[in-house]
């Protein structure tokens, strides 16, 4: 069941194309987020309804809530461009113009593409990864080029994450392509194996990062946790003529038994020749 409650937005500051905003509900104040493309803009004096689910179950959703939309304006509609939904047939589906289909200016190179022609792809368990691979990269080479492929598997918006936009500003990462229903990034992919094609034969990158957003999920089950994906993506990569290049999460000092991997299937190589 999702937590709605209405507040009065008291501050709002911007960081690119996401808004941080301070809300008083009910007498308190919460910092509550707001994606344009949802919500709209969002300014001082606004009346707003706002997802609180997560903070009042005490997730791990950073301490904030989300601004559903706001009361006193609209979102504006104008220019919009595409055909592709994300969020699908959810209240809050939202429109996209996606790098495969007609309108898009790259339809062309993607309507019979299928191979990454040897291109290494990075695959990550933990959004945290994103900058150690980058910046090494980049150090290993600064002419490479690296294409961020976002998956659904954590947050969906890529504004949301700070790291992707540090890397993203910083030139760690060429390109940030949002996959599945994940969105926000340069270029809009209805899949993952959409977006791996499109980063090799529409930006031409030599090595393609692939790993969710923040949040993971885990059940203490075998097979309940977002990090499955993994292995899917690889044999995806591998099923499109691609090297697959698993990055584990491996701890030697936690003690957890849930911390631990020790499967030789798993390996993570970097040389400068390679790269």
């Amino acid at each position: 069941m999702i937590h709605l409650k209405v507040g009065r937005v008291k501050s709002v500051e911007r960081e690119g194309n996401l808004i941080k905003a301070q809300v008083e509900i009910s007498g308190s104040s919460t910092l509550a987020l707001a994606f344009p493309e949802i919500s709209g803009e969002v300014q001082p004096g606004d009346e707003v309804v706002v997802n609180t689910t997560g903070v009042d179950l005490n997730l791990g959703t950073g301490g904030y809530s989300f601004i559903l939309w706001n009361l006193h304006r609209l979102p504006d509609i104008e220019g919009g461009k595409g055909h592709i939904m994300k969020l699908r047939y959810t209240p809050l589906q939202i429109r996209c113009l996606s790098i495969e289909e007609e309108e898009s200016p790259f339809h062309g190179k993607l309507i019979e593409a299928s191979s990454l022609e040897d291109m290494p792809c990075l695959i990550g368990s933990l959004h945290s990864q994103l900058a150690p691979l980058a910046i090494t990269l980049k150090k290993i080479n600064p002419q490479i080029k690296i294409a961020y492929i976002m998956t659904d598997g954590g947050a969906l918006p890529f504004q949301f994450s700070h790291l992707a936009r540090f890397l993203k500003e910083k030139k760690f990462i060429d390109y940030a392509i949002t996959c599945g229903n994940s969105f926000g990034g340069d270029y809009e992919a209805v899949n993952v194996a959409s977006a791996l094609v499109a980063s090799r034969a529409v930006l031409n990158v030599d090595v393609s990062i692939v790993v969710k957003g923040p949040g993971i999920v885990g059940t203490n089950t075998f097979l309940g946790h977002t990090g499955v994906e993994q292995g899917e993506i690889a044999n995806t990569v591998k099923a499109l003529s691609g090297i697959p290049i698993l990055v584990p999460r491996i701890s030697f000092q936690d003690k957890r038994e849930t911390q631990r991997f020790e499967s030789p299937f798993y390996y993570c190589a970097f040389s400068s020749t390679s790269f």
